[in-house]
């Protein structure tokens, strides 16, 4: 009988599994009906899952923060920052400049971050707010006169397909060992589910919290590493232009966690960048300006946020009418 029920487990699991992809795979056939030539060969399809693991690992690391109830906007100036800082150490040490000097730098920009939040007890939001315009500013200093950098083709190898997706693997498995295996995770999910409860249970609250921002800080410099050897570039961002760079990771995370109950966190996640990604790629193809582009962005920002939100509610309206429409019957 166990045996039987962990096999009906078991084929359950993966049937909700196949749901979810399928959701993908529905916006893929939508547009390779409406654009056969740009989604119909195989070089597109490396694009669309490529151009998906950067803002997937970028989701991965505000998976700590928001799980502990943080919000943090500054994710995509230090991404600017942590890139130019990177490639002036691979100018100087070569590739592991590049690799160490990123990593590095996001982390202790996550530790900067983390720490005043912690020392100065403002809210997060306004934290980040705060730390968006210090870190552009020193982006602009830092990158010269040009405002930019660039790197040779020796340095930017890792910006490869095949390089991009080996190191996301590799990202996303260590992510499902810290999320899914460590203290530090359950500590974050503890506070974010009640801050009182958790001090009183031992939680060490303002640790955790500002560890979530170191913690954050190491895929924050991975996708820098990424960022700056796709493009062989990076220019500095002023006026919290560096905004933009946040919002769909986030709508991927956000939906990542509404499929917890499908499947796992990081599986949920990269299903959603990948669908949204498919959307803007397909907009792109059959050619919508890039202004509509970005009204549907914020359209859908608000419908996912806002059905999250208010996910409880909703069950409670549509299950009471579900019960009133039963009782009617009899």
């Amino acid at each position: 009988m166990e045996e039987d029920k962990l096999k009906s487990d078991g084929i359950k699991r993966i049937a909700r599994v196949l749901q979810v992809i399928l959701i993908p795979a529905m916006i893929y056939i939508v547009f390779l009906v409406l654009a056969p030539r740009r989604f119909g060969n195989i070089d597109s399809a490396i694009v669309i899952v490529t151009q998906t693991i950067v803002p997937s690992i970028l989701a991965l690391g505000m998976c700590f923060g928001m799980g502990a109830g943080l919000f943090d906007l500054s994710m995509g100036s230090e991404i600017v920052l942590s890139s130019i800082i990177g490639g002036l150490c691979a100018m100087r040490f070569g590739l592991p400049g590049l690799i160490v000097g990123c990593v590095a730098s996001g982390m202790i920009l996550g530790a900067i971050t983390g720490g005043l939040y912690t020392a100065l007890r403002i809210p997060s939001f306004v934290i980040s707010l705060g730390m968006v315009l210090i870190y552009e500013v020193a982006g602009s200093s830092l990158s010269g006169s040009q405002n930019f950098i660039s790197l040779g083709s020796s340095l930017t190898i890792l910006g490869s397909p095949l390089w991009t997706v080996a190191i996301g693997a590799l990202v996303f498995g260590i992510f499902t060992l810290i999320f899914y295996r460590t203290e530090f995770a359950y500590h974050v999910r503890a506070v974010g589910g009640d801050e009182l409860v958790a001090k009183n249970m031992g939680v060490k609250v303002g640790l955790t919290k500002a560890l979530t921002y170191v913690v954050g800080g190491f895929f924050i410099g991975v996708v820098s590493i990424l960022n700056v050897s796709y493009a062989g570039t990076v220019a500095a961002q002023l006026a919290m232009s560096s905004f933009s760079m946040v919002f769909m990771p986030m709508m991927g995370m956000i939906i990542g966690m509404q499929l917890l109950n499908v499947c796992s966190l990081p599986l949920g996640i990269f299903i959603g960048e990948l669908s949204i990604n498919m959307i803007f790629l397909g907009f792109m193809a059959v050619g919508l300006p890039s202004t509509l582009q970005n009204s549907v962005l914020g359209a859908f920002l608000l419908i996912v946020i806002g059905f999250s939100e208010n996910k409880r509610k909703l069950q409670r309206l549509f299950g009471g009418s579900k019960t009133v429409a039963v009782a009617a019957t009899h």
